[in-house]
């Protein structure tokens, strides 16, 4: 090997390492910024139980909504067969 060459190898090989390294620490950059957006399994957990808290709260809104509308259909098929022009208030109605 001649001793001028060995120098340049030298600064080639570290030049080289030095490349790698700044790609492997971009890298690593990368996946540590994808990993900050990341959801910890508790916090996924937690919104699993709200949503399906608000699912069953609307489920029982829409059963009551039902059972409202079905009372509010019957008391006016009923007024309708016997007649009646007497109309109840909404207030009258629900109590």
């Amino acid at each position: 090997m001649d001793r001028a060459s060995y120098p340049l190898g030298q600064k080639d090989k570290l030049d080289y390492l030095l490349t790698v390294i700044e790609k492997l620490m971009d890298c690593y950059a990368s996946i540590e910024k994808s990993l900050e957006s990341k959801c910890e399994v508790n916090e996924i957990m937690q919104l699993d139980t709200r949503i399906k808290q608000l699912q069953e709260k609307l489920g029982s809104f829409v059963t009551e909504m039902e059972n409202r509308l079905s009372s509010v259909e019957g008391h006016m098929k009923t007024n309708s067969t016997t007649g009646g022009t007497e109309r109840e208030t909404p207030y009258q109605m629900k109590n």
